[in-house]
């Protein structure tokens, strides 16, 4: 039987035999460490970056672009031993929660990079044309895109190194192809690992002794609304939203906030269905118009919503709810490729 999961920080620091002053500057080592001496079944290491403050006495503090490792709950939340070494050095603690500020692979900020200029070269048009012809057309045919050419596959093909690995459908037969191809340094390691060698990630399986998290919060389908909304359609994440919204007719604190605030207060007692038509009329348009907008922001509403434990499809279907009280389209278009496609892709934790 599975014990309780050590949350308490001195009492984790004794399981790993690692002193609670020596995890600062060690996030990777002592994730490791966690995953190998207090097994959760299912649960696997993540390393990428921290996209959230740094506070200003963290060993942190200097160090720019922040890379951090973390690990991955089988129900899609973080659990970061190490998260209090950045935001409150002198309050340790075991963070078990949403995906608010991790970017695994450093997908989003890979995202975030602004296009190529028109006629500048693309590394990896150079990738496929140096391909066999028939790796050529296995890729083509894996990416569908069986009539492209060279340069629209090289796109394609850019595109999928720079994703997230759990949102490309068929990504382990992509990376087949370029390590037969010789290419396989493309490949970022960490999206190599997790699709190729996940064995090296994951809790070691049939240990002897495991542990066994705290379950998450169930959370009904407005309450998963509420949420969303309320992290990605504020003036935090999105600076600029009163003037984006005010392009749609809509003031800040008359539409947006007001109706945020009834829909907070409703969560807990109205279903769906039973939601004021005018309300969603307002947060549908304005969602529609700017939830998952703007470079990285898809992926990263996908990987909030996974840490509450909504895959892309469930998403789609909540979104899809919330949006017909008012006759409003708001799915989140996921391809059928992605809905039914095997491994991560359909596991919490892109």
């Amino acid at each position: 039987m599975a014990e309780p999961f050590p949350l308490d920080p001195a009492e984790l620091a004794r399981a790993i035999d690692v002193p609670l002053e020596d995890w600062p500057g060690n996030c990777h080592g002592i994730a490791c460490a966690v995953r190998d001496l207090v097994p959760v079944e299912g649960m696997r290491l993540a390393r990428g970056h921290w996209l959230g403050d740094v506070a200003r006495d963290s060993v942190y503090r200097r160090t720019g672009t922040l890379q951090h490792s973390w690990l991955l709950a089988p129900d899609g939340r973080i659990l970061d031993p190490t998260r209090w070494a950045i935001v409150s050095p002198s309050e340790p603690s075991v963070y078990l929660g949403v995906n608010d500020c991790y970017d695994e692979g450093g997908r989003v900020l890979a995202a975030r990079m602004p296009p190529r200029f028109p006629g500048t070269p693309n590394p990896y048009d150079g990738i496929v044309e140096a391909m066999d012809a028939s790796l050529r057309r296995e890729l083509a045919a894996v990416l569908g895109m069986p009539d492209a050419d060279g340069l629209r596959l090289g796109a394609a093909l850019e595109s999928v190194i720079r994703d997230d690995p759990g949102r490309v459908p068929d990504v382990a037969e992509v990376f087949s192809i370029l390590e037969r191809a010789g290419r396989k340094a493309v490949i970022p390691v960490d999206s190599w690992m997790r699709v190729m060698e996940p064995d090296l990630l994951y809790c070691r399986a049939g240990a002897n002794r495991s542990f066994e998290l705290p379950p998450g919060p169930v959370m009904s389908d407005v309450e998963i609304v509420s949420a969303i909304f309320n992290r990605f359609l504020c003036i935090e994440e999105r600076p600029d939203i009163e003037e984006e919204i005010a392009e749609l007719g809509y003031g800040l604190e008359r539409d947006l906030w007001d109706n945020l605030n009834k829909l907070e207060d409703m969560k807990d007692w109205l279903s769906m269905d039973l939601l004021p038509r005018d309300l969603c009329d307002t947060l549908s348009v304005i969602a529609g118009d700017l939830l998952g907008k703007g470079f990285g922001e898809e992926i990263r509403v996908e990987r909030f919503a996974a840490s509450l434990g909504v895959l892309p499809a469930r998403l789609d279907s909540i979104l899809t709810a919330f949006g017909g009280r008012a006759g409003y389209d708001l799915g989140w278009q996921v391809p059928a490729a992605r809905r039914d496609a095997p491994g991560e892709a359909a596991t919490p934790g892109l």
